[in-house]
């Protein structure tokens, strides 16, 4: 199916804006914990060199003051070329126009491009797990060697970066087509399942592989199922509609055994079992089927996509007047006017999105949803985000009144119970080097037993209401943690 010249600036403009909305602010952005501070820390201090993300990394990040901008950026490039790879690859196996709005839904959904935002293994994972699994559709349609060996190229990275997801998707899936579909032969051919257990084998036993999870947000062996498909679906929420039709259309197709929901449905079901990011490719996919059918009169689900289409806006109204208030108490009339701003820029294209549902014009029935989903994540990027940033910078505004002091020798986090160095909360801007933890919180034995030279931080203020006068230079500063909960944190300097 040919594609309009109107239709293929809209992607570009898409793609744009998409690109746009990542890339902002990654270079001042404060580090996350958790994940995102493990991948940094170490990328930084060297730890497991061979690990493929950081072996990229270390190769473009040539100073070290880089390595969390390259690291954000370089996540915006994956999620790029896995992409770009999926669509040409693709065009032949489900058609031209259903694989570029498949991609659309996936820039224009808030699970990719957020975790594309961030510094962490989780979208080198759905990199090569999306062109591994491309590779063996595009073998099943048409096998050649060319696909045959990017299957392999593709799978071994994968392992090489979570073994654990990639065996379950990559075993299991194939099953699921085997069990499932009819030509059997070249699924035979490619034996996917050999492919990966021999993979994870051969870099086990060579010292490559990489079992620790603590550079992920999504955790294979964490079990937070509940979690990870709230996220997920709020990941799809400008499509929400969609999304129920397709779980109706989904059950009915497999009941019939029809080709590509045999190819899809599999990576939609053990992504969940994985926890793997994988799982957006898989709803983005069925949500384009049904932005398509839809235009078809004798389409059954209607109902269900007009259905969930209201309920998102409707819920989405409570949402944005509760985002408005907050705005205004946290932040003055400017919290105010950025929540409104990002509000109207939801429910007005929600709303023409809806429209589209009615009139079946293809303008507003695409264009209107995909907008919503991009105009949503650029505001939330551009606009409400750094005012959270002025709230969430409470390490950098630590630390820039402390200042360069030639006299701190020694810092101790007070801090109960104890944390690893990896994650360390709010400190992770480039401190790691400077930090010593110990779990005791009684401030005044930390000072009475710490030697000259010494920079105390600790949380929250201690109960000792005279320690502003005691601790004349004592600094405080005030924000928000990374669960937007408010915090404080303090640090004085040992003079005795």
């Amino acid at each position: 199916m040919q594609i309009s010249l109107r239709f293929q600036l809209f992607a570009i403009t898409c793609f744009l804006m998409a690109s746009f909305s990542i890339a902002y602010l990654s270079d001042v952005m404060t580090i996350w914990n958790g994940a995102e501070s493990s991948f940094l820390y170490g990328l930084q201090n060297g730890e497991n060199p061979g690990y493929l993300p950081y072996l990229i990394n270390h190769f473009l990040a040539t100073e070290a003051g880089a390595i969390s901008t390259t690291a954000r950026l370089l996540g915006l490039s994956v999620l790029t070329i896995s992409l770009a790879f999926f669509f040409f690859s693709s065009k032949i196996l489900i058609g031209t126009k259903t694989a570029l709005i498949t991609v659309l839904i996936s820039i224009a959904g808030f699970f990719l491009p957020v975790l594309a935002k961030v510094a962490t293994s989780d979208i080198w994972l759905f990199g090569f797990q999306l062109m591994a699994y491309t590779a063996m559709l595009r073998f099943l349609k048409k096998p050649d060697i060319l696909f045959r060996s990017l299957f392999y190229l593709w799978l071994a990275g994968a392992v090489l970066i979570q073994p654990l997801s990639t065996l379950i998707i990559f075993m299991g899936s194939p099953a699921f087509i085997y069990l499932m579909g009819k030509d059997r032969k070249a699924l035979l051919r490619l034996n996917p399942w050999l492919a990966v257990i021999v993979l994870a084998l051969l870099f086990h036993f060579t010292g490559f592989l990489y079992w620790d999870n603590d550079t992920f947000i999504f955790n294979t062996l964490h079990f937070a199922y509940g979690k990870f498909l709230l996220l997920a679906i709020i990941g799809i929420l400008p499509f929400f509609g969609y999304f129920l039709g397709a779980l109706r259309d989904m059950a009915f197709k497999l009941k019939h055994r029809e080709e590509l929901s045999i190819l899809f449905v599999p990576v939609v079901l053990f992504s969940i079992i994985a926890q793997s990011p994988l799982i957006a490719f898989g709803i983005a996919f069925l949500i384009a089927k049904q932005m398509i059918l839809y235009t078809n009169d004798k389409y059954p689900f209607g109902n269900w996509i007009k259905t969930g289409a209201v309920i998102n806006l409707t819920l989405s109204f409570f949402v944005a007047i509760f985002l408005m208030l907050r705005g205004l108490q946290e932040f003055g009339g400017i919290g105010f006017r950025v929540g409104l701003g990002f509000s109207i820029a939801y429910w007005s294209l929600g709303v023409a999105a809806i429209i589209g549902l009615f009139t079946k014009d293809k303008r507003l029935l695409w264009g209107a949803a995909i907008l919503n989903g991009l105009m949503s994540f650029l505001i939330l990027a551009s606009a409400v985000y750094p005012l959270i940033e002025t709230k969430r910078d409470v390490s950098r505004r630590l630390f820039a009144e402390i200042g360069n002091n030639p006299y701190i020798e020694r810092v101790i986090l007070s801090e109960k119970p104890p944390i690893r160095r990896k994650k360390m909360p709010l400190l992770a801007q480039q401190h790691f080097e400077k930090l010593q933890i110990d779990s005791t919180r009684d401030f005044q034995a930390i000072y009475d037993n710490a030697s000259p030279k010494t920079l105390i931080i600790f949380k929250q203020m201690p109960p000792d209401s005279g320690l502003l006068r005691k601790y004349p230079d004592l600094i405080h500063v005030e924000g928000w943690d990374d669960h937007f909960r408010n915090v404080e944190w303090c640090g004085v300097v040992v003079s005795h």
